[in-house]
């Protein structure tokens, strides 16, 4: 009796189980049906109400077709429903997983929820998620530790991201953890640490062009320029005809100082995105080609617009076809002809447009123009310079590239009003262009406007050793020569007449805005007359307080935020020896030899009597001998 009783239990079980399949797939093929055949609306009011009411299914549409915020819902939703379904050998026959979604696992609605999530710029609530997931259902899952690593980099939650890391590093060593580690060192300026992950993850994934590009970052934001161009020629094994590549590794030649190469390097890239034809850049939309961008070319003069459907290309239809036939059915010698069937929204007909092929740059190429007009105004080749800064800005005005490159020709037009303009519509925290904006003020006599400008500039970046911005830095110093010699004269007066103080602040002010050879004059004058008057060593209250601030750090081991202050603090009073002694001994700490050097030498010059004298400067010899065991030279 038990025994029946058993086997009409699991009878019943399975009859129910091939019902319920049937009437789950037979409920929610229809929506699926819709969606295939591309009517997304129909598909969401299905599975929105009555018995075909399906979050799951909505959270699948809408990740797909980049609803986000949508999914974001659909997907909170459909993991607050969510329930594991027992596979059985009938339901697997039923074949329900094809419509209805049955046997997802779980982590598929975690996985969408948080793209979702990521899309729309909530990383905190990806990381709830992940760290639920983690935690609860799986804590030897090694991708989404990853995720979950990567997230907390995004969100600055640097100690939370490096454990994530290196936890999925533990479960199974992997490329996506060790780059999300790599990015957390760079975000912290550990360039260091950032390198050698950055090398372990190139090692699990050698193909990946991505991980070589943010390696070269690092040794960039090092300024170690000749392995940043080592690791870009890597690149150029695995792409070896990238625009982008030989753009990047112009960029770096430039700041090097290795202009010829910078220039064949970037004409190589510009001539990778000259092409003849019309000027059109197309995308595949429904089957056709459509116009999404327009060059400076033969389609736009005919006026060819974006949004355009190119419908027939000479008489031939372009249904069906893809991106590559309809751009060699375009192409074709310059000077010929290409007829274009257009569909227009605003128009009942189409539209046949000829059009006589041309030699067209692309808009891409305003970067690499604008940097090699740089480049070429470096070397002194001024035409070159200004033909290249014209066609730049005149294919993407946009580009700062382009306006940095357009406002330095206006400069040396003396056109100082229009440069001043281009640079205004550039992004604040652009430092390049606020040199040529500080210079063009200067030029117009505005030096209150170009100290402002120049003023707000970090003493980092204007201390680089990049070539690039040494030599515009140096234009800007030309271009002050006027002011300067007013605050030398002023400033000497001053110390005639006994205005001792008024007069230290007047070489102070200069300090800011001269060559390294005249700020070595001045703070001579300035160590002079502190020795004359000990009283004037006294720190002004503002660079007190960035100093003490200073001094807080550095007891906690900030070194990076201490050096901060302390430069903060020389802004404020660059005549202050012993704030220069602190920020070199920072920089000897942080490896950074080159201003440890700079900023110890400093310190030696406004007091050439200081009691450590002489362990200051064996300090720099110490320095000095790092610096060239650095470049592989002991002597």
């Amino acid at each position: 009796m038990k025994e029946l009783k058993f086997r009409f239990i699991i009878l019943f079980l399975v009859i129910m189980a091939l019902f319920s399949g049937r009437t789950y797939a037979n409920v929610y093929k229809p929506g699926w049906d819709y969606y295939r055949r591309g009517d997304i609306e129909k598909a969401v009011q299905y599975f929105q109400t009555g018995e075909g009411k399906c979050e799951r299914c909505l959270c699948k549409i809408y990740s797909e077709t980049g609803q986000y915020e949508k999914a974001v819902k659909s997907c909170e939703e459909a993991l607050r429903i969510w329930t594991p379904v027992q596979r059985t050998g009938v339901v697997e026959i039923d074949e329900r997983n094809k419509d209805g979604l049955y046997f997802e696992p779980k982590k598929l609605w975690v996985r969408l929820l948080c793209e979702a999530s990521e899309h729309t710029g909530q990383y905190k609530r990806c990381i709830k998620v992940l760290k639920q997931w983690v935690t609860e259902d799986d804590p030897n899952d090694w991708e989404m530790f990853a995720w979950l690593a990567n997230l907390y980099g995004i969100n600055k939650q640097y100690d939370e991201g490096i454990a994530a890391a290196k936890r999925s590093i533990e479960i199974k060593p992997n490329s996506w953890a060790y780059r999300a580690l790599a990015a957390i060192y760079a975000d912290k300026k550990q360039y260091n640490d950032a390198i050698a992950t950055y090398k372990k993850a190139i090692e699990l994934d050698p193909k990946n062009i991505s991980i070589y590009l943010k390696l070269s970052d690092c040794y960039y934001a090092k300024e170690d320029y000749a392995s940043a161009i080592a690791i870009i020629q890597e690149v150029q094994e695995i792409a070896p005809n990238d625009p982008d590549i030989l753009y990047m590794l112009g960029f770096l030649y430039t700041h090097m100082g290795k202009l010829d190469e910078a220039i064949n390097s970037l004409s190589k890239a510009i001539s990778l995105e000259t092409i003849t034809g019309v000027g059109v850049l197309i995308a595949i939309e429904g089957d056709y080609p459509v116009v999404k961008d327009l060059a400076e070319g033969p389609a736009k003069k005919v006026g060819v617009k974006v949004g355009d459907k190119i419908i027939k290309i000479n008489g031939q239809t372009t249904k069906g076809k893809n991106i590559k036939e309809v751009a060699q059915a375009i192409r074709g010698a310059e000077g010929t002809q290409v007829v274009l069937t257009i569909e227009r929204k605003d128009l009942k007909n189409p539209l046949e447009q000829t059009i006589i092929r041309e030699t067209v740059v692309s808009k891409s190429a305003a970067k690499a123009l604008g940097l090699r007009s740089l480049s070429h105004k470096i070397k002194g080749n001024t035409i070159e310079a200004a033909k290249d800064a014209e066609k730049a800005y005149s294919l993407d005005p946009d580009n700062d590239s382009a306006k940095e490159a357009l406002a330095a020709i206006y400069i040396d037009k003396g056109k100082y009003d229009d440069a001043i303009k281009v640079l205004s519509n550039t992004s604040k925290d652009n430092y390049f262009a606020r040199i040529l904006e500080a210079t063009a003020y200067a030029k117009t006599s505005d030096y209150k406007k170009a100290v402002e400008i120049y003023s707000s500039i970090p003493e980092n970046y204007l201390t680089s050793n990049s070539v690039l911005r040494q030599s515009y830095k140096t234009s800007f110093f030309e271009s002050m020569k006027p002011y300067v010699s007013i605050k030398k004269a002023t400033a000497k007066s001053l110390e005639a007449k006994g205005q001792y103080r008024e007069a230290l602040n007047e070489y102070a002010e200069v300090l800011k805005f001269t060559d390294e050879k005249e700020a070595k004059e001045i703070r001579s004058q300035i160590a002079g007359l502190i020795k004359k008057n000990p009283y004037l060593s006294e720190i002004p209250e503002e660079a007190r307080k960035y100093a003490l601030g200073g001094e807080v750090l550095l007891k906690e081991g900030k070194l990076k935020e201490a050096l901060q202050e302390y430069l903060r603090a020389v802004k404020v009073a660059p005549h202050i020896a012993i704030f220069y002694k602190t920020i070199a001994l920072i920089n000897g700490e942080l490896k950074d030899y080159a201003n440890a050097v700079r900023n110890m030498t400093i310190y030696l010059e406004l007091m050439p009597d200081a009691p450590d004298a002489r362990a200051a400067q064996d300090q720099i010899y110490k320095w000095e001998f790092m610096l060239r065991r650095e470049k592989g030279v002991e002597k």
